[in-house]
């Protein structure tokens, strides 16, 4: 049987034959459809003409030639394939495959096969009296921080069994200790795994159990929480190293590594309802810093955000570390104190920083960290979430980048935003030596503009997760389209290629939920809950308020405990971050036919406040009459009470940071995130205003 493709505008190509009547082809170009597409076929004994005449204002010529293309091929595949299940057809021929694979392929680049700690070395080599890092008034050059790491490396090894394959935990806040720590556990031939002290103690102790981490490097403030009779690896506390300064004459070690070796674990959250640790390799990050800085103008000064248990403080680093830039760090205090952001900025001007696109969404809206970045025009990277760009984005004068990757591949596609783009933006091409393709249920590549699962394959792919071989073997899965060894991450993620060749972001194939630039697991916070004795069942859910900010909410089936009870017992095994705004009761969970939960038929949260027990109280003076009217606006609710707790109310970070950039405005005053969540009401906050300003 013969298929072929011809665009014409008549209606018939051949004209019938009758005996003693001649017929002749009138031409009928079509000028409307009667619906979005139509599909006409003419069979002529062994040849079938296929028609399709599609909505010129749904569809463009290109991607009606490629419908039909695909339709053919799928007639051609029937006679060799009379039982398939139509879905299991393949809708490409080998040429369309060959373009997709093409399309997904990001350009091979040679990479150094080097370790990240050799390459930190060898810049050591070149600019030793260059600043290397610099955190508040403490600076340190190549040569100082190379040393220092070279004794910690040699103390670490003296301490514990450290070398390739080794996990060494690093519990410090962000100053120039955590980044000597990190280049030495990468010294001593280990991988490090970052912990932040502010997580729970059973969360803290499960990573170090699982990791089985040889030694902990912290410091006695930054001492992690640890559930109380389980032992704790090897400690070394900093503040009791003193002789760490001294001197610099200090020789690189031969830690023994490869780039193959691992070079840090990651937590995330995990499904199945405890974190899991992200193994990945120094080729992974060499990889992704090769292509950065290759891409980019000029690494000089970067500004260092994102805490360390982000896998974007990894590109932070070491982009600028092993290409002779200067690393400036933001202190806890200031990331989320937009006016102190703005101060840092200004003074440090920085020539990259990388941002969540909630954070910095949220601090365009400030004048303060606004007219910062037009000053000094740096380059601004998001990631970690969807980037929709607000409408301020029409008078950036600065250079945006999109950069898209989970933990377990880092960054593997890219897009430079033009100027005054507003709404979402692609997450683009893929970067060097990457490759991505989109999967259908059937593990069938999806034609150009159809959605599928986004799959990573390429340098950037880590080694899988720590301790669950059978939860690797299921993500990490053998390429098809690649050579022996290959390997391709299923992220999870849906996507599909727009026609200018970029890759957009469309969603999840799961309930994974991207908050603040977090990675979250409903899974993980619903066994939590389910944990507790008098909660049935929970289901953990994300959608907006009011001002269009994602929020989180709980779901909970029987019990007879309060909302605050069960709020106090998850903050003791997840993080805050994890802990929902939003805790609904509800006898039962609303079923569909098939006797699943119908997520489309659970209750919206109270939009308007719960009054405490005790009534509500106003504000009693004008300094608590402005911050409850801010907190109001903020939070989009009537009548707070100085005694209504701030996140009970759905407060976090960001918005935090709102209210803190109005205190400052309104009252002249600065406030601290850590000052408003440990005071959480505003007679509180007003109250430690005053004693810090010495008002009676």
């Amino acid at each position: 049987m013969l298929f072929q493709i011809t665009e014409r505008s008549s209606a018939k190509a051949y004209p019938p034959r009758w005996p003693g009547l001649e017929a002749l082809p009138v031409p009928s170009p079509a000028t409307s459809v009667r619906f979005d597409i139509e599909l006409h076929l003419d069979c002529r004994g062994e040849s079938t003409e296929v028609e399709l005449t599609y909505s010129t204002d749904l569809f463009d010529r290109e991607t009606a030639i490629r419908l039909a293309r695909h339709y053919v091929t799928i007639l051609k595949s029937l006679p060799s394939t009379p039982r398939a299940p139509v879905a299991t057809l393949s809708l490409l021929s080998a040429d369309d495959q060959a373009e997709l694979l093409s399309l997904g392929a990001g350009p091979v680049v040679e990479c150094p096969d080097r370790t990240l700690s050799e390459l930190f070395e060898e810049q050591v080599g070149r600019t030793p009296g260059a600043v290397a890092v610099v955190a508040g008034d403490e600076s340190l050059t190549y040569a100082e921080l190379n040393a220092r790491a070279n004794k910690l490396a040699r103390r670490l090894g003296a301490v514990a069994p450290v070398g390739p394959g080794a996990v060494v935990a690093v519990c410090l806040p962000r100053t120039t200790a955590a980044v000597i720590s990190v280049l030495a556990v990468l010294k001593s031939g280990s991988g490090y795994l970052p912990l932040d002290p502010d997580y729970p103690a059973a969360r803290l102790t499960h990573m170090l159990e699982e990791s089985r981490a040889v030694a902990l490097i912290t410091h006695t403030d930054s001492a992690p929480p640890l559930t109380a009779g389980l032992p704790s690896p090897p400690t070394l506390l900093l503040d009791q190293q003193q002789d760490l300064t001294d001197g610099l004459a200090e020789h690189n070690l031969a830690s023994g590594a490869t780039s193959r070796d691992l070079a840090y674990v990651i937590y995330t959250s995990g499904s199945t309802g405890r974190p899991k640790g992200v193994m990945i390799e120094h080729r992974n990050i060499v990889n992704l810093v090769h292509w950065h800085a290759n891409s980019s103008d000029h690494i000089g000064r970067v500004l260092q955000y994102a805490p360390f248990t982000f896998d974007v403080s990894v590109q932070e680093i070491f982009l600028t570390l092993l290409n002779g830039g200067m690393l400036h760090l933001v202190d806890n205090a200031a990331r989320t104190n937009p006016s102190r952001l703005a101060d840092i900025v200004s003074d440090a001007k920085p020539t990259t920083l990388f941002l969540p696109p909630a954070a910095f969404s949220s601090y365009l809206a400030g004048d303060d960290f606004a007219s910062a970045l037009r000053e000094i025009r740096p380059e601004v990277v998001c990631a970690g979430e969807q980037l929709q760009m607000p409408s301020e984005s029409a008078l950036i004068t600065w250079q945006v980048h999109n950069q898209y990757g989970p933990t377990e591949t880092h960054v593997a596609t890219h897009y430079t935003l033009p100027r005054g783009l507003v709404g979402a933006a692609p997450i683009g091409r893929p970067v060097a030596n990457a490759r991505v393709v989109l999967m259908s249920e059937n593990d069938q590549l999806v034609p150009r503009g159809s959605v599928g699962e986004i799959w990573i394959g390429g340098a950037g792919v880590g080694r899988g997760y720590l301790g669950q071989p059978d939860l690797t073997a299921e993500r990490f899965v053998a390429d098809p389209f690649g050579g022996p060894g290959d390997r391709l991450y299923r992220t999870g993620d849906l996507g599909r290629w727009l026609p200018d060749g970029n890759l957009e972001f469309v969603g999840r194939v799961d309930h994974q939920i991207k908050l603040r630039g977090h990675r979250i697991e409903p899974g993980e916070i619903e066994a939590c809950l389910r944990s507790h004795p008098d909660v049935v069942d929970a289901l953990v859910t994300a959608d907006q308020d009011g001002h269009g900010a994602q929020r989180l909410i709980a779901y909970l089936r029987g019990g007879h405990t309060s909302v605050e009870e069960v709020r106090q017992y998850l903050a003791r095994y997840v993080p805050a971050y994890m802990v929902p705004t939003h805790f609904v009761t509800l006898d039962d969970f609303p079923l569909t036919a098939n006797g699943k939960v119908d997520r489309g038929r659970l209750p919206e949260p109270e939009e308007t406040r719960p009054e405490l027990q005790t009534g509500y109280i106003p504000p009693r003076d004008p300094t608590e009459a402005i911050i409850a009217g801010i907190w109001e606006d903020i939070l989009g609710l009537d009548r707070i009470g100085v005694h209504d707790n701030f996140l009970h109310l759905g407060g976090h970070s960001l918005k935090a940071v709102a209210i803190i950039s109005r205190i400052r405005k309104k009252i002249d005053t600065d406030v601290t995130v850590k000052e408003l969540f440990r005071a959480q009401t505003v007679a509180r906050l007003t109250e430690e205003i005053r004693r810090r300003e010495g008002i009676t």
